[in-house]
């Protein structure tokens, strides 16, 4: 897939969200079980899982077509 999150189609973003929430997830209970190599991959995770979230909102409100 495609890095840039404003490139994606609306379809794509959705996936890509559900992906996001999934690891963002596994990441936070590594993190509170102590299994987690690097702790920085869940701020970084946190801020992708957040963009994504705005494009999607974007979408919504009709500032970016389908």
């Amino acid at each position: 897939m495609k890095e840039q999150y404003g490139e994606l189609a609306y379809p794509e973003l959705l996936l890509k969200h559900d992906e996001l929430v999934e690891e963002y997830r596994k990441a936070r209970f590594d993190t509170v079980v102590g299994h987690l190599d690097n702790p920085v991959s869940v701020r970084v995770l946190r801020r992708r899982l957040a963009r994504a979230k705005t494009i999607m909102h974007e979408y919504d409100l009709g500032i970016r077509q389908r």
